[in-house]
C-alpha cells in the first residue's frame, strides 16, 4: 500500500506539469445564488431555496466572513494551453484545471478553490460527470484521480519512490472526472486563514459557488448525469452540497 507521503510526492510531480509552459486565464464572473435552508430542504423532493440570514457582524463592525455566504465567484483556467494531456496518461487524454476565486461578504476575494477536470475518452460532451473530493476532513481531492479514477495512478519505483503511471482501469474511459480540493485550505486550494470555513455546511457554500461558474464555463455539460464521489468523512461533506443548475435541468 502506498504511503501518504509517496502519494503526495507523485501528485506534486503531476501538478508541476501544469505550469511547464504558458498558461491561460479564462475568467468568468458569476453572482452567487441564494443558499438553501436546512438539511430538511436538501433532502425533500421539492427543494425551496431561501435567502440566508444577513451576515453576522464582528465586534469590529465587519461581517463575519467565515460564517457568511460569498457574494461573487470567478473561474480561471490556469492549465497548460499547448499541452492538454499528461505524460503518464494516454496520448488522447485531455484535461483542464484552474481555480474558482471566491469573494466574501466584505467584498474581498479571499478564498481560491482548486479544480481539475479529466475529460472522458469517449464522447466527453455527453459523458456523465463524477465530482470527487477527499475525506479527512483535510484530505486532497486529488487522491482519487491519482489512485486509479483518473488517467494516471501511482506506483512505486525500485527506490521506493512514488511515480505516476498510466491507470489500467481509469474512470475516464467512460466518465468526466472533476476533482476539487475541498474545503478551501486543503491541497492546492488556499485562502486567508480568518476566512476558512469551520463547518461542513458553510464549506459547502464554496463548492456550490464553484459549481455555478463551472456550469457557465462548460454549458454543454449542464444536462449530463452528475454524481459525487468521496470516502470516509467525505460522506458528511457530500450531503451538505446543494447543487445549483443555471438551466433548472439538473437534479
Amino acid at each position: 500500500m502506498l504511503s501518504s507521503w509517496m502519494m503526495a510526492q507523485a501528485i506534486l510531480i503531476a501538478l508541476s506539469l501544469l505550469s511547464a509552459s504558458p498558461v491561460r486565464g479564462d475568467i468568468l464572473l458569476s453572482p452567487n445564488l441564494p443558499k438553501a435552508g436546512g438539511l430538511e430542504d436538501l433532502l425533500h423532493p421539492q427543494i425551496t431555496f431561501n435567502l440566508p440570514p444577513p451576515p453576522q457582524a464582528l465586534p469590529s463592525g465587519k461581517p463575519d466572513v467565515r460564517a457568511s455566504p460569498n457574494t461573487v465567484t470567478r473561474i480561471e483556467i490556469t492549465s497548460n494551453i499547448t499541452k492538454k494531456s499528461l505524460p503518464c496518461g494516454l496520448p488522447e487524454d485531455e484535461f483542464e484545471s484552474g481555480y474558482a476565486h471566491l469573494t466574501n461578504a466584505a467584498g474581498e476575494e479571499d478564498k481560491h478553490l482548486f479544480w481539475w477536470l479529466f475529460k472522458a475518452r469517449h464522447d466527453p460532451d455527453n459523458a456523465p460527470i463524477v465530482m470527487t473530493l477527499g475525506g479527512g476532513p483535510g484530505a486532497s481531492g486529488m487522491l482519487f484521480p491519482f489512485s486509479g479514477a483518473g488517467p494516471c495512478s501511482i506506483s512505486v519505483d525500485e527506490n521506493g519512490r512514488g511515480i505516476p503511471i498510466t491507470s489500467p482501469y481509469s474512470w475516464t474511459e467512460h466518465v468526466n472526472v472533476l476533482s476539487i480540493d475541498h474545503p478551501v485550505g486543503v491541497g492546492f486550494s488556499y485562502g486567508e486563514r480568518a476566512s476558512l470555513r469551520n463547518t461542513s455546511l458553510t464549506a459547502a457554500w464554496d463548492t456550490d459557488d464553484f459549481l455555478q461558474v463551472f456550469w457557465r464555463q462548460y454549458p454543454h455539460l449542464v444536462n449530463n448525469e452528475f454524481m459525487i464521489s468521496s470516502g470516509s468523512y467525505g460522506g458528511h461533506l457530500c450531503v451538505a452540497f446543494r447543487v445549483f443548475d443555471p438551466g433548472s435541468t439538473l437534479n
